[in-house]
């Protein structure tokens, strides 16, 4: 009997779900239940394709998708034949003909099978499928009428299911275009915040001073740390060619594991000539699999490999037009994806790096130059330091000379003066013994010119003048001395003869005069006489030092009286010992008027000087010091106080 009770339950249970699945699931097993049969196959229409999309047993209920075809294990011409007629057809006894014609039913014992479409509002939504293994006359009328009932319910399901799963696959279109939107967004503000990064990070980089002072070393430091910052990255480095591109050289690798830089690696370009080529021909190489990328995998087994690199994103540094170099940003461990900004980025980075090797570039034209100005300022100053010793060397050896001639001459006359002298005092005795009684007028003239005075002053004072002649052959010698002409190799020279003809001519300067009393000089000589020195030159800077202390003098003696210029007198001090076994100093001190500390460190400064405009070149310590340091590889010092004095130190080899 037709059960409407379990009718109106299957058709509530088939009626109760939306869920496209579900739905699926409860109209195959209500059919099977409210059917009888042993296996219910639900296919549903997908545009021109017919879907297997629910196989229900008695043990199990499958929900799939596949598509129909005449290798699927049901009777394929029986199903397109209920498509095409939309009519209800069972294969028991009835429509044999279906059955002998589908290869579904080459058996002995063929199942009964009903087959029947599902339709809403006439149009076609699937059709149902059932078998039956038991005996014949199962699909009754009243079945049939069952059967009526719950596939019309079951298209209109399967419609609503339809409807709802458009719905549904809608609004997850619709969420996934939000989320889209929303990554899209938070990408935007991310690059956003990326690039303001980068303009920061570009400005900081601008305003290095290194960068504009050409210091390159200090330069490549900063410009890695910040890129590494900036992008992100495991490693930083700036490569540059060698000459002729023999060389590919890291001047500077910052790892920001161990926040520590190294340089010196080295590279043949001809090891790897597909990178080479790469980077002359592109500005920007951005290898996301470094390690099998044509234009980076040269670097896999020797470099990629061994430091876990993955991704490389390499700029071009350019110089005069051609590729010196360049600046490799190195991702460790995981695969990197470079944005374009980044890229650009390290673009801009190379650029600055271009600046800094032009500001560098700069700076050691400017060096070259300056050394330049320096030599022929040094060139001139020796020039001008040799003809002025020349023209003095010249000028006292004349002045030498011409004293020498008349001092020979004297010296070589006094003796035979003395002579004669005693001869005629012993003539005149004789004179006297043999004629006792003389002409009163010989005897008034032997009064008047006081004989005996004459027979005792006389050869005291041709004593004195041989004293005199003596003196100034000595001042000859000094003369001479202080005079000599370099040669071009260092000779052996005695530096205390040398101080004593220095003193010897500036002796009208130290004497007495109507200001002030003589200028007292102490000589302390402790240390070894002979030195190997230019003799000339090194005359010239104890002329100049002890110069610049008598004239220290004026200042200390400005409003002063004679008498307290009397008590507490001018002084200068030479004291010489021998400091070791290689060295002798010499040590030149006065109580003048010193000088303040900003004085004393431009004391050797070319040009430098404390006298008024007209009175001074500015030269003499400074050649002082070129003869002392460079010329002989000893050392010139200044040490002073205001009020109390100067006082120079001189270190000389003794060989």
């Amino acid at each position: 009997m037709l059960d409407l009770t379990a009718v109106l339950k299957a058709s509530q249970s088939i009626s109760s779900t939306i869920e496209l699945d579900s739905c699926l699931y409860q109209i195959a097993q209500n059919i099977l239940q409210n059917l009888g049969g042993t296996r219910c196959v639900l296919l549903l229409l997908n545009g021109d394709e017919l879907q297997v999309c629910a196989i229900a047993t008695p043990e199990k209920t499958e929900i799939l998708t596949a598509t129909l075809t005449e290798d699927t294990p049901l009777p394929f011409c029986l199903i397109q034949h209920v498509r095409c007629t939309k009519e209800i057809v069972i294969i028991d006894g009835d429509h044999r003909d279906l059955a002998l014609s589908d290869p579904y039913f080459d058996r002995q014992n063929p199942p009964i099978i009903l087959c029947s479409p599902l339709l809403h509002q006439d149009q076609l939504k699937g059709i149902l499928y059932l078998e039956n293994q038991s005996a014949s006359g199962v699909f009754t009328h009243d079945c049939i009428t069952i059967l009526n009932h719950l596939c019309t319910q079951a298209a209109i399901s399967l419609e609503h299911a339809f409807l709802y799963q458009k719905d549904e696959n809608y609004i997850k279109q619709l969420e996934e275009s939000i989320q889209t939107l929303q990554e899209t967004q938070k990408q935007f503000m991310q690059d956003e915040e990326n690039m303001q990064m980068q303009v920061l990070a570009m400005f900081e980089l601008a305003q290095l001073q290194s960068i504009h002072l050409g210091n390159l070393e200090q330069a490549f430091h900063e410009i890695t740390e910040v890129t590494a910052r900036t992008v992100n990255t495991s490693r930083v480095s700036i490569w540059l060619f060698g000459k002729n591109h023999t060389k590919f050289q890291c001047v500077d690798l910052f790892d920001t594991k161990s926040m520590s830089h190294s340089q010196g690696a080295e590279l043949s370009p001809t090891d790897y000539p597909y990178y080479i080529e790469a980077i002359g021909k592109w500005p920007i190489l951005a290898a996301e699999a470094a390690q099998i990328d044509p234009r980076t995998c040269e670097f896999t087994e020797g470099y990629l490999i061994p430091l876990n690199i993955v991704s490389m994103l390499d700029a071009s540094i350019y110089l005069d037009g051609n590729t010196c170099g360049v600046v490799c940003c190195e991702q460790v461990a995981q695969t990197r994806q470079w944005s374009r900004s980044e890229q650009n980025f390290v673009r801009s980075v190379a650029n600055l790096i271009t600046l800094a090797l032009e500001s560098n570039r700069r700076q050691e034209e400017a060096q070259r130059l300056e050394q330049s100005l320096d030599e022929l300022a040094q060139t001139q100053l020796q020039m001008i330091q040799q003809e002025k010793m020349a023209s003095l060397g010249n000028l006292v050896a004349g002045v030498a000379h011409e004293i020498n001639n008349p001092a020979s001459f004297l010296q070589g006359n006094i003796k035979p003066a003395q002579e004669y002298v005693e001869d005629l005092f012993g003539l005149i005795d004789l004179y006297q013994k043999k004629v006792p009684e003389t002409d009163p007028e010989i005897q008034q003239a032997i009064a008047a010119i006081d004989l005996e005075f004459i027979r005792e002053d006389l050869p005291n004072l041709l004593n004195s003048m041989n004293a005199g002649v003596d003196r100034i052959r000595d001042i000859s010698t000094s003369l001479r001395t202080f005079s000599r002409k370099d040669e071009e190799y260092k000779t052996t020279f005695n530096i205390h003869d040398g101080i004593d003809s220095t003193l010897l001519i500036l002796k009208h300067r130290t004497k007495a005069n109507d200001d002030r009393p003589k200028i007292r000089v102490i000589k302390e000589y402790g240390a070894p006489s002979n030195v190997q020195c230019f003799p000339g030159q090194l005359n010239q800077v104890f002329m100049n030092i002890l110069a610049n202390a008598i004239e220290a003098f004026e200042g200390v003696n400005q409003g002063k009286t004679y008498a307290e210029i009397e008590a507490n007198p001018n002084c200068i001090r030479i004291h010489t010992l021998r400091v070791d076994e290689d060295y002798v100093q010499i040590r030149i001190q006065d109580n003048g008027c010193g000088m303040d500390m900003e004085t004393q460190k431009r004391i050797f400064e070319q040009g430098f000087t404390t006298k008024e405009v007209g009175k001074g070149t500015g030269l003499g310590m400074t050649i002082s010091q070129q003869i002392i340091v460079q010329k002989h590889g000893g050392t010139l010092t200044c040490d002073s106080t205001p009020g109390q004095g100067t006082t120079f130190v001189i270190m000389l080899p003794i060989t």
